[in-house]
């Protein structure tokens, strides 16, 4: 099963590595790539139940899908108001 772990960096500064990968989107979410070589991890920072993190994750995604909507929907409404702002403004042919 999956499970969710925090993983501390004090003790692990050389098993822990990690490198920022530059994306398309939201800059404000950073996405790395993160290697784990013999990191050590005491069972207190498992999160939840042991073998339980899928739904955990499936929970969190569910949640995450509605800040997206609602970012979608803004950010459509704005797009739509600019469009029709610039249709009325633009001219064309002379006009």
């Amino acid at each position: 099963g999956v499970s969710l772990l925090i993983i501390p960096r004090a003790g692990n500064e050389k098993s822990i590595i990690t490198s920022r990968i530059n994306t398309q989107g939201h800059k404000i979410s950073e996405t790395a790539m993160i290697i784990f070589r013999n990191a050590r991890v005491p069972v207190s920072c498992l999160i939840g139940k042991e073998n339980q993190g899928f739904k955990l994750i499936m929970y969190n995604f569910n949640r995450e899908r509605l800040g997206i909507t609602i970012t979608a929907n803004a950010l459509a409404k704005c797009a739509f108001a600019e469009a029709c702002h610039y249709a009325k403004v633009r001219k064309t042919f002379g006009k």
